[in-house]
């Protein structure tokens, strides 16, 4: 019996945008609002959307797909009238106003997807789209076609000629007229008021390859951190909780815990501090790659001797577990002890103050935007920009001294939507810009370079892809006036 194709269904714009699920061995696959359906669109956010919407199901070894719903599924803007055969890596829309969705059919036998050119309209080229891979063009397109197609049906029930010509001159007016931030302009304007907050612990190793005899403080866990405000010589920025709260701090004290972060500091994160150490450990794979993966013995022969060359060092190592100076920042390539000033764990926020390094340099404050629900129809699609400090950024650097320097990388996407969320207190920002682990805690800026948010979580590429989230700011500043801090207000703003 020949198998069936595996096949994926991804979320382009609508309120789940950027979701993807692949299925193996499944005959039957349905798309909507219910809560039993395959494909599961937002319940609340998705409403032009029917329950059970559309239906794709294998037949004749082939992959088809059929409406299920009045307002139909369409294929270049035109209904489909019966079943048709799924063409690999297609688009298809949910009704007229729908959220948009493609379908890829991970077989390598399959012929390419058909897609259009910037040449006539409706003409099709091929290009081959292969494990439904992501895409930031398309998902922006995506959601650009969506804020469009939202825009006509305003207008179709009915506005008013002055409101619709304020709204055609918010979309319309050229780029290039209106106060826009680059992500480079954001970095390079920003960049010296954000900085990485780190979860520390003091470590010292007498071993010969190590021979690290003095205390010196390495990070176990890091996020990132920025600037909203000054008073005397205090400098006071926002970070996660999660990234700063007692919940972050390892048990260091723990003779186990204790063991198990001084094999991660020196084995996994800074071994280029130790360069002998280092070569040891470079010798080991090297051994293990030019061994033939069939030859069990030797691979196991390998990992005991690299075994029992390990232990003894991480017996020798020792770690200091200071419970009152564990929260550190890094500026300016060296660690600074931090205070809390205020915390809320629901909220996934603190506020904390660390002294200032040099009395004659000051700060900038970043500006803070409040948004809400009713900003989303001027923020929709804009493209929004993260500083922070990625973990992923440290791997190629693995020495301290390095990866202590260096500006916050910068990453962009677009706001996909602002929900209200009562877990955090207010909002929540869904962007399609990569939040990894080092990102929390970490600023989201706006096109004018208005902080809007605090980036808070991104879900593992098994579960979505271009889904992020950060926390819209509103707290925050609620937070900063309840200590007599004054919030830099907002540049100019599109709205």
């Amino acid at each position: 019996m020949t198998p069936i194709p595996q096949i994926s269904v991804k979320l382009l714009s609508g309120g789940m945008a950027g979701m993807m699920k692949e299925f193996e061995d499944t005959q039957e696959i349905l798309i909507g609002r219910d809560a039993d359906v395959h494909v599961r669109l937002h319940p609340t956010e998705d409403k032009m959307v029917g329950r059970r919407h559309a239906r794709l199901y294998y037949l004749n070894q082939r992959w088809w797909i059929e409406s299920t719903h009045r307002h139909g599924v369409l294929l270049w803007g035109e209904p489909l009238t019966a079943a048709m055969e799924v063409r690999e890596g297609e688009i298809y829309q949910l009704g007229r106003d729908g959220p948009e969705f493609r379908v890829s059919i991970i077989d390598a036998a399959i012929p390419p997807t058909l897609v259009d050119t910037p040449g006539a309209r409706g003409h099709r080229t091929h290009q081959p789209l292969r494990r439904a891979e992501f895409n930031p063009a398309e998902v922006t397109a995506s959601i650009q076609r969506a804020s469009r197609r939202t825009f006509r049906t305003v207008i179709v029930v009915g506005l008013i000629a002055v409101a619709a010509g304020a709204l055609a001159f918010v979309i319309f007016v050229p780029r290039d007229s209106r106060f826009v931030m680059t992500g480079a302009d954001i970095q390079r304007q920003y960049a010296g008021s954000v900085f990485r907050a780190a979860s520390t612990v003091q470590f010292r190793c007498n071993a010969a390859d190590i021979d690290q005899s003095q205390w010196s403080r390495y990070w176990i866990s890091h996020g990132t951190s920025f600037v909203v405000g000054e008073r005397d010589d205090w400098v006071y920025a926002l970070t996660n909780n999660h990234v700063f709260g007692d919940s972050a701090r390892a048990n260091a004290s723990s003779p186990s815990a204790a063991q198990l972060i001084a094999r991660n500091l020196i084995l996994e994160r800074w071994p280029a501090d130790w360069p002998i150490f280092a070569a040891r450990l470079a010798d080991f794979e090297a051994r293990k790659r030019a061994t033939d993966l069939r030859d069990t013995a030797a691979h196991t022969k390998i990992a005991v001797e690299r075994y029992e060359y390990v232990d003894p060092i991480v017996q020798r190592c020792e770690l200091l577990a200071d419970d009152d100076q564990w929260r550190q920042v890094v500026v300016n390539g060296k660690f600074y002890p931090v205070e809390i000033v205020e915390f809320a764990v629901a909220e996934d926020l603190i506020l904390f103050r660390f002294k200032r390094p040099d009395l004659a340099v000051s700060f900038d404050s970043l500006p803070l935007r409040v948004v809400t629900t009713d900003d989303q129809r001027n923020l929709s699609a804009q493209s929004v920009t993260i500083l922070g400090f990625p973990g992923v950024g440290d791997l190629p650097l693995r020495s301290l001294s390095d990866a202590m320097l260096g500006r916050p990388d910068v990453a962009q996407g677009l706001l996909s939507n602002i929900k209200r969320d009562d877990r955090h207190g207010g909002f929540s920002i869904q962007v399609t810009a990569p939040i990894n682990e080092g990102n929390s805690g970490g600023p989201l800026f706006d096109e004018q370079g208005n902080v809007i948010g605090i980036n808070t979580w991104g879900p593992s590429k098994a579960e979505a892809e271009g889904v992020s989230y950060s926390i819209a700011v509103g707290s925050a500043v609620e937070m900063l006036r309840r200590h007599g801090i004054t919030p830099r207000p907002p540049t100019e703003q599109n709205q």
